[in-house]
């Protein structure tokens, strides 16, 4: 078995069940929404959005109360979490499997992960960026855990399970019109919201 298909088994099993329980938490709510307003700041005219790998809908729940007029879809390997994100208010339709089988039958201002490419295996990659950016006809948004070079990290006591890479630098690399437009970092002794160490990269299709 490819390390893709062991870690779509991964998430869609035990282990993405309890990574939904995990994220039960309110705090998120106003952790998530200083991140959009961040990430989105030199955005215009986004009316639609899909995020690859919604997990229970805490980002898109966001996104509806900051763009409460754009239609939010997604993708989601997890049965558990894609019925929870549908719940969430102003999600239009959440697309059930791995993110690599998203239908291409339309395309969104905007595409994005959050936390998702970090657990892709590293030779699915081009296939997970070939998705972005087909289904995204102005931004790609990408907020992952970032290292110049490849390497992977020991996740909760799994192996193989989360990679580290510069994710936006190879997009680019693959997609010479694809520039960036925004970049930056969250902060883990930024007490007042609790995120993670976490960079975010907007890039505009030019």
């Amino acid at each position: 078995m490819s390390i893709q298909k062991e870690l779509e088994s991964f998430w869609k099993g035990d282990f993405g069940d309890e990574y939904v329980k995990r994220h039960d938490e309110e705090r998120m709510v106003s952790a998530r929404t200083y991140q959009f307003k961040k990430m989105l700041d030199k955005t215009e005219d986004v009316h639609s959005v899909v995020e690859l790998g919604t997990n229970r809908g805490h980002n898109l729940g966001v996104l509806h109360n900051m763009l409460p007029q754009a239609e939010l879809y997604g993708a989601e390997i997890n049965d558990r979490a894609r019925e929870l994100c549908m719940q969430q208010t102003g999600v239009k339709s959440v697309f059930h499997g791995s993110l690599l089988d998203m239908p291409e039958d339309r395309t969104y201002d905007l595409s994005f992960t959050a936390s998702v490419l970090i657990h892709i295996a590293p030779e699915s990659l081009g296939d997970a960026y070939g998705k972005l950016y087909r289904l995204s006809n102005r931004y790609v948004l990408l907020c992952e855990y970032h290292n110049p070079t490849p390497v992977a990290i020991n996740y909760r006591g799994h192996e193989n399970r989360l990679f580290k890479r510069d994710f936006a630098g190879e997009m680019m690399d693959l997609y010479p019109d694809l520039a960036l437009k925004d970049y930056g970092f969250f902060y883990s002794r930024d007490t007042q919201y609790g995120l993670t160490d976490i960079n975010y990269f907007l890039m505009e299709k030019c």
